[in-house]
């Protein structure tokens, strides 16, 4: 018993006078130090451990929820699209499984951005690794009804796809899913491997690409951007497909004037594996066949009536050759440039300034590089390109460049900037006003040398204006910026004159909405597709003076009617041009008014 006082309590020995007494006292206690010491360190670390397992969470016990794989900056904006789909039918699951960040981190993240904004959903995060078939079960990946694999956005295309090709495998293991997967994918050359492995069971997005084709059509008609953001994601309208028994028989021309709250804009077949935009007017309705609008809200109604007329008399504009700057490096640059290729007419010319930077594809290595990729420059049949080696950023190396001849200007995200979101939009933004300010003087410097010109007519020197006006000015000259950081995109939206200034396109945002989309209603994948194809059925924005008078006052069905007919078009809303606010399916389409 005085031993283990000794174990337990160092102080016990202090009243002892005898060397040898002392001695065993002083080993007896440093003995007790030890095993005291080692009896509180396991008891400890056993509590550690239950409570890192109650941190992890248990098992996901749900079904028909969403999940979402990985962490990335685009996975809340995920979570915000999915809680607008989810708000109609009283609120939903999502579940969050990643091994990175730590759970706590992402549950503040979350409770910060969408306190007070959740609409009835639940978001449940879990610890765990994605690619391994445990943790996957315990999220109950198998039981919802859909999963989305996210990409890491930094480092390496090629390594990113390959930590998702694994994901794709341990989804495989689990056996038949309830749902799919979709899955996010940086470089194209990865996808069909991807495709492959995964099977039936399994969509992919090309994130990169997708956006890339966006912003090439948007740089050619200038409203676009505007359109693409409305029409994407749940807050608004948005793509829906479903079918009405009442419809069976009728033409595709007559549903026009069948939806007051939506817009038909094609035909999906029954089982939504082929999609038809803008079939022809003529086209019936077969049994099960299902109607694409641009709305959740609809239903069929009596035609209404609906006068067309006709077209005022233009002038049709014959295309044109191009010459377009590209500003910044990007990694699917090559894709950017072969759709290009089949839209412009032989001998446009793109211009390629890159910034001059360590992490920069120095000048002589960039058409070597273009080839790596898979372009060889000289098998281009309409364009061709030049390289040009500077700091977009910088006012004197932009004044080197010809900006007053440009048809458009594209600003990417320069690559050697890709992982630091706000560098990234700083520089964007910058190079973006010093363009338009160049382009801006170069103009006033035109028209007041064509003013102080001799022996020349007025009737010339309007011309000269005219001319010069016409040429260089922001509308005559559409530019488009990529921005990755919703922040900057908030902050832009509050200065008009930024605003004004260019279409911006909001990728991160835009890519969250897509993939979004896809994995509520996987038939909207097969529309994006046709949509976003240099062959398919595009979206454009073309002045209300091509198809209304000056003077004329027409409803909405007057003037969709009038688009169908003679232009065979399906109209889907307007942009205001002094206001920069687009409505897509407007709610009054009975009213009368000068367009």
């Amino acid at each position: 018993w005085m031993s283990w006082g000794y174990l337990v309590n160092p102080g016990n020995h202090i009243g002892f006078n005898g060397s040898y007494e002392r001695t065993c006292g002083v080993l007896l206690t440093v003995l007790g130090v030890l095993y005291m010491s080692t009896v509180l360190g396991l008891v400890v670390d056993v509590i550690r451990e239950k409570m890192d397992q109650l941190k992890m969470g248990r098992n996901v016990l749900e079904e028909g929820h969403s999940v979402i794989l990985g962490w990335t900056d685009r996975a809340p904006l995920i979570i915000e699209e999915i809680i607008l789909a989810n708000e109609s039918e009283g609120g939903g699951q999502i579940v969050v499984l990643a091994d990175e960040p730590a759970k706590d981190v992402i549950e503040a993240e979350v409770h910060m951005r969408f306190r007070g904004r959740m609409l009835g959903t639940r978001v449940i995060v879990r610890h765990g690794s994605p690619m391994l078939t445990q943790d996957l079960k315990k999220v109950s990946v198998d039981r919802a009804r859909s999963a989305i694999v996210l990409s890491q956005t930094g480092g390496d295309a090629d390594k990113s796809d390959a930590l998702a090709l694994r994901m794709v495998l341990a989804l495989k293991s689990i056996g038949d899913l309830d749902g799919f997967v979709l899955v996010e994918i940086r470089d194209v050359d990865n996808e069909p491997l991807v495709r492959l492995v995964g099977g039936d069971a399994i969509e992919t997005l090309v994130s990169h690409d997708t956006i890339g084709r966006m912003m090439v059509m948007a740089s050619r008609n200038p409203g676009l951007s505007r359109v693409y953001g409305e029409v994407l994601g749940f807050d608004g309208d948005e793509f829906y497909m479903s079918a009405h028994a009442e419809l069976d028989g009728r033409t595709f021309g007559e549903l026009q004037a069948m939806f007051p709250d939506a817009v038909p804009i094609g035909v999906a077949s029954a089982d939504e594996n082929r999609i038809w935009l803008k079939p022809s007017l003529g086209r019936v309705m077969k049994p099960g066949e299902k109607v694409a609008e641009d709305d959740d809200t609809y239903a069929p109604r009596p035609p209404a009536d609906a006068a067309p007329g006709a077209l005022p008399s233009s002038t049709a504009r014959p295309p044109a050759v191009e010459t377009m700057l590209f500003c910044g490096w990007r990694r699917d640059i090559r894709d950017i440039i072969h759709h290009l290729d089949r839209l412009v007419m032989p001998g446009s010319a793109i211009h390629r300034a890159i910034h001059l930077c360590t992490d920069a594809v120095p000048l002589h290595e960039r058409d070597v590089k273009l080839a790596e990729e898979g372009l060889d420059v000289n098998e281009l049949e309409h364009l061709r390109i030049e390289h040009f080696h500077l700091n977009t950023s910088v006012r004197r190396k932009l004044e080197d460049l010809p900006l007053e001849d440009y048809t458009s200007v594209m600003i990417f995200p320069d690559q050697a900037y890709e992982e630091d979101m706000m560098h990234s939009d700083s520089h964007a933004v910058a190079t973006l006003l010093l363009i338009r300010d160049i382009q801006a003087k170069r103009l006033v410097h035109r028209v007041e040398a064509v003013t102080r010109a001799p022996r020349k007519s007025a009737e010339r020197i309007a011309a000269g204006v005219t001319k010069w006006r016409d040429r260089a000015l922001p509308p005559k000259c559409p530019m488009i910026c990529e921005i990755l950081d919703p922040r900057t995109q908030a902050t832009i939206e509050q200065n008009t004159s930024v605003m004004g200034s260019s279409d911006f396109c909001q990728s991160n945002r835009l890519c969250a909405q897509v993939l979004a989309m896809i994995s509520e209603n996987r038939g909207v994948k097969l529309l994006l597709d046709e949509l976003l194809s240099p062959d398919g059925t595009s979206f454009y924005v073309h002045s209300a003076k091509d198809y209304v008078g000056a003077d004329e006052a027409l409803t909405f069905y007057d003037l969709a009617a009038r688009c169908a007919r003679c232009n065979h078009e399906i109209l889907i809303g307007y942009q205001d041009t002094e206001s920069l606010e687009t409505q897509i399916n407007p709610r009054d389409k009975s009213t009368s008014k000068h367009w």
